[in-house]
């Protein structure tokens, strides 16, 4: 009854605003279609729609739909119904207040209705606006992404000295289950401090950063996470040292090998949209244990690093220098849930330029080739046209197993993609 009630008003409020005051469309529209030789063509459309009405000065109301394809291996048909998309619209709409409680107090920003908090990745990562990953845990097979509207209120820009907070109480299926968290970022003393946390009921899930710098050129730092039921959380301490001239050096030693279900984090996996990223912390981090040591300098020109991760068992040295990098890679290969005895090694030369070609300008061009067991090679070649129109050219002999550790496997063999997106 309490969420009925609160929907109902907000909705007046941003009826409201469509009579009261000038209302201003913006949003997100594009299309990609995606070949792959012997394959149908595909492709997808995703949009998404704001009608933003300014109240008064410092108040504004915002009512928002999405449309996206939710499907993550295989995009809708091109050709498709457009009113398939039925089920996956999102809409989402929001009250935003920026001003002070009372008169001398310091400003703060006051948002109700559809909220996105982005407080911690680990405990605090959700929102109308967060898309989320999810597997098909029982069959392991089946991948999409997934839009949430979460409906509440947030308060940002709390002074507390030297001290930010911010803070959002997010309304689920009953009052046993809804969601409160705060966040305090600043400096408090000599400590640098970033401390999120979310109750859920009963339990109080945590992520505490703080670093702080005892001498000139040594930083310290660690990190506390917990799901508030686990008798033990993950923690990371490191070290980070800048006194000998032209080098940086350092060293952690973390242990995230307790289950840990911490629900609100993010979920970004190792592949978006078909293209590699780096994922999320909890999937970087997740079950591993043990001590990292890294190294970092410049000479002639030429920028070296080096790491050593206990975890991964893996050795790697890096030269790079302008747009081209080698990296000399000593591991040992996994098997199963352990190690293999024997150590591999893998030589990786990557490079990437513009250039142009015939009338096309500034064509990029990027390429990889690795050396191990196998040699493997691969590269694309990216254009945008002046109209918009973007064109990715891919093509790879095989799995790129450089990055293996982080569950990316490359698709082999050519394809091409041709997307045009447009914000308004």
């Amino acid at each position: 009854m309490k969420k009925l009630l609160f929907a109902s008003i907000l909705c007046l409020v941003l009826v409201g605003a469509a009579f009261a005051a000038p209302v201003e469309l913006n949003g997100f529209l594009g299309t990609e279609i995606e070949y792959k030789p012997d394959t149908p063509l595909a492709g997808f459309t995703a949009a998404r729609l704001n009608l933003q009405s300014q109240l008064s000065s410092g108040l504004k109301g915002v009512f928002g739909a999405r449309l996206f394809p939710t499907s993550h291996l295989s995009p809708y048909d091109w050709y498709g119904d457009f009113s398939s998309w039925l089920p996956d619209f999102y809409p989402y709409a929001y009250v935003e207040a920026d001003g002070a409680l009372w008169e001398g107090a310091e400003p703060i920003k006051l948002t109700m209705g559809s909220i996105d908090v982005k407080y911690s990745p680990f405990v605090a990562w959700f929102g109308y606006d967060t898309r989320y990953f999810e597997e098909d845990t029982e069959t392991g097979e089946g991948y999409t992404w997934e839009y949430c509207n979460f409906n509440g209120l947030t308060v940002d820009n709390i002074k507390l000295g030297t001290i930010s907070a911010r803070g959002f109480y997010a309304f689920k299926d009953s009052e046993e289950y809804n969601v409160l968290g705060v966040n305090f970022k600043g400096a408090f003393d000599d400590i640098n401090l970033d401390a999120t946390f979310v109750k859920l009921g009963e339990p109080v899930a945590y992520d505490i950063s703080a670093s702080l710098s005892p001498v000139k050129d040594l930083n310290l730092s660690g990190q506390f996470i917990s799901d508030g039921e686990a008798k033990e959380g993950w923690y990371k301490f490191a070290v980070s040292y800048t006194g000998i001239p032209n080098w940086q050096l350092g060293a952690a030693y973390r242990d995230f090998s307790t289950p840990l279900d911490l629900q609100f984090r993010d979920t970004t996996p190792s592949v978006v949209d078909g293209s590699f990223v780096v994922p999320n912390p909890y999937d970087l981090n997740k079950d591993l244990e043990g001590m990292i040591l890294n190294a970092a300098t410049n000479y002639a020109g030429y920028n070296f690093s080096g790491e050593y991760d206990y975890a991964w068992r893996t050795t790697a040295v890096t030269a790079a220098k302008d747009n081209w990098s080698a990296k000399l890679k000593l591991f040992y290969p996994r098997e199963g849930e352990g190690f293999g005895d024997e150590v591999e090694s893998l030589v990786v030369l990557r490079g990437k330029t513009t250039a142009d070609v015939a009338l096309l300008k500034n064509v990029e061009f990027e390429g990889v080739a690795e050396f191990g067991k196998e040699a493997v090679y691969g590269g694309s070649a990216t254009y945008k046209a002046p109209i918009g129109l973007k064109v990715v050219a891919e093509y790879y002999s095989d799995n790129l197993k450089d990055d293996d550790g982080l569950d990316w496997i490359q698709e082999k063999g050519l394809v091409i993609k041709a997307g045009f997106a447009v914000d308004f």
